[in-house]
């Protein structure tokens, strides 16, 4: 007997990653008067194995391993569509997740009492169906990725083994070696600065939104530092949490953890309503309203760290602009990461208008295992006009300041001669 992971792509934090595990009979299987089979799963701490009607656990048997790779499990909506080579069985078998600490720990657990007495659910009643040495079962379930989520190059693995029947004279069990496959997630390093300095630029707020245009929604956490400048993959509720913990001497930091995505209309009215404020009072309380979407700088220019963003592309918008500066346009950058054949992170690129820039850990060990792609932010000093339509735009411009500054001249010269003629 044996089994394989796989996992299907993942959005980040809020969303939903779907994992197939297939088991695979030993040749002798005929031998068994009964054959007990058990997935024993074990989720990461930034997984949570979920089941509903949008997210079902399903399992099937396929006559071999040709049919089970054929049935793609094409997906609509995030609900599983099956195809006709897969038998949907009957309740053959247990979905259990609680308890589970022998022989080893795990979340979650497929158990099969005997594949032998398997059934499919008929027209009228459950039918019997023939499973041989050459049959494969698959099970099909999600997880979500949540707030718990590791950045990185560490990830967030995804464990399973296979208990089975291996003695036809007994009733006694072996266990497959464990296999993995890792969800990884990452995050974002950003510094705001003014185009005449380079010393940082507070005050200023990002909203973030994904390919759907839906808006990030955020918390406050905070991990610490070691002095070699690597920030733990432990999350802390409060400064004060963090500080205690913190007994070797290292850098305690907030963050800003990704925990899900809303919907545009909700956010753009409270951005209107920022907008729309007339005095101080009113400012403040719209920016309070805000803030749970609200990416600020501090004084130094430095924007909380972000974490849990997988792969995809996103818009950085700026709602609040530091006074005597203009606001930034919005611009859109990618996150690519790259796998090997064994599901490890190979890479990890980040695209803004203007650049790409590729991490490795070969290359550029810190960010690839941090997980944090930087970029810099500058607003343009007022009152200087942004463009954005190149050097054509730029000259558009200067011809007609120059244009208006002749216009002046020349009325200004009229009026003299007008007043000499007098």
């Amino acid at each position: 007997a044996g089994e394989e992971l796989k996992k299907s792509d993942v959005d980040g934090v809020g969303e939903y990653v779907q994992f197939k595990l297939t088991g695979t009979l030993p040749k002798n299987f005929g031998d068994f008067d009964t054959y007990k089979y058990i997935f024993h799963d074990k989720l990461s701490n930034g997984l949570d194995f979920v089941k509903d009607d949008a997210h079902p656990l399903t399992v099937r048997v396929y006559a071999d391993q040709a049919a089970a790779n054929a049935d793609k499990l094409a997906t609509d909506a995030g609900v599983v569509i099956p195809e006709h080579y897969g038998t949907e069985l009957a309740d053959n078998y247990t979905v259990n997740q609680t308890g589970l600490e022998e022989p080893e720990p795990c979340n979650l657990e497929v158990s099969f009492a005997d594949l032998k007495a398997l059934k499919k659910d008929g027209e009228t009643e459950a039918e019997a169906i023939s499973v041989t040495a050459d049959s494969v079962i698959v099970v099909t379930y999600w997880a979500k990725v949540n707030e718990d989520a590791v950045i990185g190059s560490e990830g967030n693995p995804n464990f399973v083994d296979l208990e089975y029947s291996n003695d036809p004279n007994h009733n006694g069990t072996g266990r497959t070696t464990q296999k993995k496959v890792t969800v990884y997630a990452f995050g974002l390093e950003l510094t705001k600065i003014g185009s005449d300095t380079s010393a940082g630029l507070g005050d200023a707020g990002f909203v973030l939104k994904n390919s759907d245009g839906n808006y990030a929604q955020f918390i406050d956490q905070w991990v610490i530092v070691d002095k070699d400048g690597k920030a733990t993959q432990t999350f802390y509720g409060s400064k004060e949490a963090a500080d205690v913990a913190n007994k070797d001497g290292g850098t305690v930091t907030k963050i800003r953890r990704l925990t899900g995505w809303v919907e545009a209309t909700a956010v753009e009215a409270l951005i209107t309503a920022y907008n729309d404020a007339t005095d101080a009072s009113a400012k403040e309380n719209a920016k309070k309203a805000l803030a749970v979407y609200l990416l600020e700088s501090g004084a130094d220019g430095k924007i909380p760290d972000v974490y849990g963003l997988d792969d995809g592309s996103y818009t950085l918008e700026e709602v609040i602009t530091p006074d005597g500066y203009n606001t930034m346009d919005a611009f859109e950058f990618t996150i690519t990461a790259e796998y090997d054949e064994s599901d490890n992170l190979k890479s990890v690129s980040y695209t803004n208008p203007n650049t790409t820039v590729t991490y490795s850990d070969a290359e550029t060990p810190a960010v690839f295992q941090s997980g944090l792609l930087p970029d810099t932010l500058t607003n343009q000093k007022a009152p200087f006009l942004p463009f954005t339509g190149g050097i054509g735009t730029l000259i558009f411009y200067v011809l007609g300041t120059a244009l208006i500054v002749g216009a002046i001249t020349y009325l200004v010269i009229l009026a003299k001669k007008h007043k000499k003629a007098e």
